[in-house]
């Protein structure tokens, strides 16, 4: 990470824990975890270079506890990417989410006054 900041590169920091398995069960604990992990990657990111370009990519996703295998597309999917969405408009910074089942991925800006975009790399003005 420490070369693409110092190539000028932007960084994606990114949090795909598996609610049940490598994040905690409880939506609301899958989405605490992602936002520290990419918190603590913006401040890593920020003691070397301050401001430089990072996107704040949370993609938790969910275990069917079951069998143990991921559950993309559910509805627990949906509340996770939703809460994530939400952190990322909080801290007021981009954010990368996963929607499922289909692999687009979307940019959302925090300014409510923009639409959301579906191009990549998109950075705040």
């Amino acid at each position: 990470m420490e070369a693409c900041i110092d190539g000028g590169m932007p960084i994606l920091l990114l949090s795909a824990g598996q609610a049940g398995a490598t994040a905690p069960a409880p939506i609301v604990g899958a989405i605490v975890q992602a936002t520290a992990e990419c918190l603590a990657g913006l401040i890593y990111v920020n003691a070397i270079k301050p401001g430089h370009p990072a996107v704040f990519g949370t993609w938790p996703f969910v275990s069917d506890l079951r069998t143990g295998a991921m559950s993309g597309g559910s509805g627990e999917q949906a509340l996770l990417t939703a809460g994530c969405a939400q952190m990322h408009r909080y801290y007021d910074l981009p954010g990368l989410l996963l929607a499922l089942p289909m692999p687009k991925y979307l940019i959302c800006r925090p300014d409510r006054n923009r639409r959301r975009q579906m191009l990549w790399p998109v950075w705040p003005d």
